[in-house]
């Protein structure tokens, strides 16, 4: 009985979720704005740069590249103003919540999309962005 228990513990923990690491593929998509298709997408959970691949199956051209993102910051300067003029009384960085990404995904059919997102990083990441093809035709994206 205690090895039939330990077998259904094992089973069961062996279908939990397994939170995303560093090299997995989130899957996400990319909806054509000309007639609604819609490419399903996979980027990677990187820090800063990473694969992002996608297919249509309109006529199953693959594309493949990579993305680049960086979280935003800002330097503030704190001045008080004294007799001689304003002088710096410390600074604060300050780091958005989101990180601006774009990639280039290049498909094996002749069609290329440059593509532009908002990252927010987490387990799992979430973002959103646009894309835009050498043909003219745009994509909503979503992960």
């Amino acid at each position: 009985m205690k090895k039939l228990l330990l077998i259904l513990v094992l089973a069961l923990s062996a279908c939990a979720a397994v939170p995303n690491t560093f090299g997995t593929m989130v899957p996400g998509t990319l909806t054509s704005l000309r007639d609604g298709t819609v490419l399903p997408m996979q980027i990677e959970v990187t820090y800063g740069s990473g694969k992002i691949t996608a297919t249509d199956p309109r006529n199953g051209e693959v594309f493949a590249g990579t993305y680049t993102a960086m979280m935003e910051t800002q330097v503030l300067q704190h001045s008080q103003q004294t007799f001689l003029g304003p002088q710096v009384t410390g600074q604060t960085v300050q780091t958005s919540g989101l990180a601006t990404g774009s990639a280039v995904l290049v498909g094996n059919k002749g069609h290329v999309m440059n593509v532009t997102m908002k990252i927010q990083p987490g387990n799992p990441p979430h973002g959103f962005g646009e894309a835009t093809d050498n043909r003219g035709q745009k994509y909503n994206l979503q992960f």
